[in-house]
Order: structure tokens, then C-alpha cells, then sequence
């Protein structure tokens, strides 16, 4: 995260540029991983609530194969602690999303 100064509880900023997020296809399915439903053609990838929430905080990432890609640096996102990424299927329908853990760094 590039955040100016001492950091401070609570404060925001915008991801360092080049950072990825990547949606791939496991080669042996070990665990549980997300599934798009009968209807999903889209990953969503939100950093915070994905919708319905009223408290949407950052746009998703999306995704339509399984590609790594750049977290845009217009995000708003914490400087510090931890939080996670949420890969949604869209459209939203009664699917499995998969819940990542994330820790944010800020960096001067």
C-alpha cells in the first residue's frame, strides 16, 4: 500500500502499482474452492463486501478466464492490518464464493 508518513489506525490508501490477483484452475482439487453456479460467467474479485452490502468500499476486479491480473491503484484500501479478498460469482446467484485472507503493508 502506498501511504504517506506514520501510519495511523484506520487510514486508507491506494494499492502500490503491479500488484496481481489471479483466478486459476487447480490441477488437483485438494480442499474447497469456489464454484460459479449454473449461471456464473464472471469472477468477481472484492476487496472488502462484495454486494449485496450497503458498505461496497473498493470495485472488483473481474474476471471472465483464468488469468492474473493488476489490482487497479485507484482502490481504496487499508494501509495496514489484515482483511480479505472475496471471489464473487457473477451474476451474484447462490454459488460458493472462496474467501482470501490478505495482509495490508504500507509503504512510504
Amino acid at each position: 500500500m502506498a501511504c504517506a508518513g506514520p501510519i495511523k489506525p484506520g487510514e486508507t490508501g491506494h494499492p502500490v502499482a503491479g500488484q496481481t490477483v489471479t483466478v486459476f484452475q487447480p490441477e488437483a482439487i485438494v480442499g474447497h474452492f469456489g464454484n460459479t453456479g449454473a449461471h456464473g460467467r464472471e469472477i468477481g474479485a472484492f476487496f472488502g463486501a462484495p454486494p449485496p452490502a450497503s458498505d461496497v468500499t473498493s470495485g472488483p476486479v473481474i474476471f471472465r478466464y483464468y488469468v492474473t491480473k493488476k489490482i487497479p491503484t485507484s482502490e481504496v484500501l487499508p494501509c495496514s492490518g489484515s482483511g480479505h479478498v472475496i471471489f464473487v460469482p457473477l451474476p451474484v446467484t447462490p454459488a460458493k464464493d472462496v474467501v482470501v485472507p490478505v495482509t495490508y503493508v504500507g509503504q512510504p
